[in-house]
């Protein structure tokens, strides 16, 4: 299982063409890879608070 974090707006438009990790090459779902996409709420505090209005 692939624990990479990516910004969710990135990483969405990622897998709508895109099954695997764009960092380990995992395959992240068969069929439906946005199911597997979990929040990680530190990490976007940290993310909204660098770059505000994000």
């Amino acid at each position: 299982e692939c624990l990479h974090s990516f910004c969710k707006t990135c990483i969405v438009r990622y897998l709508e063409t895109n099954k695997y990790c764009p960092m380990c090459d995992v395959q992240v779902h068969k069929t439906r890879p946005l199911l597997s996409i979990r929040s990680d709420k530190t990490l976007q505090d940290i993310v909204y608070k660098l770059v505000p209005g994000l």
